[in-house]
């Protein structure tokens, strides 16, 4: 019987749900962040390889089913713990057979944090970023490369970049009755949200018999064709029946499974809402592009004489910002809680 092997199993889960979700992009994102477990079986020859990570990713095993064509064995429940769900996996899937992603470069999260982020304010296209030697020492700056632009390879100090952007995300925090007024639209929109999973659950239920009888009948007309590109057919299209089957399957087991509490279920979006910076000063370079993702709408234009202006946040962060009812409004650094003279 196929047991978790920690600490292994966990990076695995954490890897899958990561690349998932978008906070982890590429596979190549994937391999450095795999860089900080050194002891990960994926290691050969001190390096990971992505067709690695693909072969892992690509493994069902992992969502607790066992498919082997080779032995007639066709994505079948395993008896073994899944280390992550088989939606998850499917994810992992569709983003594997979609379009490659470009690869955040690992100086761009190290070094700049803002490199591909950030635009000129001049004429809107990303700024690149780099290290000048000096006489005692190598000093970062953010530039515009775009030939014909008025600020084009005028450097701007790294310091003066990324300041400017720490006091944007230093205002990104709610009053204490616009917080309060948040909670309360969460709550609300939970419970509009349970009782749209109980129709949900119902739903699944008669689409999953209805696909079972589309598995009947395919499989009568399987055993009666003798047609060899027939019964690819019919194969291929068992599976497709057979995957969505399994999803509902996992639907109606966590719709009936023990419902999450209100504080349960928001406790991460709450903390981020009181305090998003937390997320941007994390040591891990794929926290801080989710805090981007979150954050912001957009690329933020940076001007030479005027730094970031008019940041394209968020709705939630607009609301946060203040509206014309004065329901919602700023705080200063001190954050939510009364600060101590």
């Amino acid at each position: 019987m196929l047991v978790p092997d920690e600490p292994a199993a966990s990076v695995i889960r954490d890897i899958f749900e990561r690349f998932a979700d978008g906070r982890l992009e590429s596979q190549a994102e994937v391999a450095r962040y795999l860089e900080r477990f050194p002891d990960f079986p994926l290691w050969h020859k001190g390096r990971i390889y992505l067709q690695r990570i693909r072969e892992v990713f690509e493994r069902p095993i992992y969502a607790g089913y066992i498919d082997i064509p080779l032995w007639g064995i066709v994505l079948q429940k395993g008896r073994h713990e899944p280390l992550v769900s088989f939606e998850t996996f499917q994810k992992v899937q569709e983003r594997l057979s979609g379009p490659p992603k470009a690869p955040v470069r690992k100086s761009t999260t190290e070094d700049f944090l803002l490199r591909g982020f950030t635009t000129c304010g001049e004429c809107g296209h990303p700024m690149t970023a780099a290290f000048s030697k000096g006489r005692n020492a190598h000093y970062g700056y953010y530039f515009c490369q775009q030939k014909g632009c008025s600020a084009f390879r005028k450097n701007i100090r790294k310091e003066d970049v990324e300041k400017a952007f720490d006091h944007l995300v230093a205002r990104l925090r709610p009053d204490p009755k616009a917080f309060v007024l948040m909670r309360e639209l969460l709550r609300r929109a939970f419970d509009d949200r349970q009782a749209t999973m109980t129709a949900q659950t119902t739903g699944a239920r008669a689409e999953r018999a209805k696909i079972e009888r589309q598995m009947e009948r395919v499989m009568e007309r399987l055993i009666e064709t003798d047609d060899a590109a027939l019964m690819s057919a019919f194969e291929a299209q068992l599976r497709k029946l057979q995957e969505r089957k399994l999803i509902l399957s996992e639907k109606l087991k966590s719709g009936t499974a023990e419902k999450s509490s209100f504080d349960e279920t928001y406790r991460t979006a709450l903390s981020f809402l009181a305090n998003p910076r937390e997320l941007w000063d994390s040591d891990d370079p794929a926290d801080r592009n989710l805090f981007l993702k979150l954050v912001f709408t957009d690329k933020l234009p940076y001007h030479r004489n005027g730094g970031y202006r008019t940041a394209p946040t968020a709705c939630i962060f607009k609301a946060i910002e203040g509206s014309n009812d004065n329901m919602f409004g700023m705080v200063p650094r001190a954050g939510i809680e009364p600060a101590t003279p």
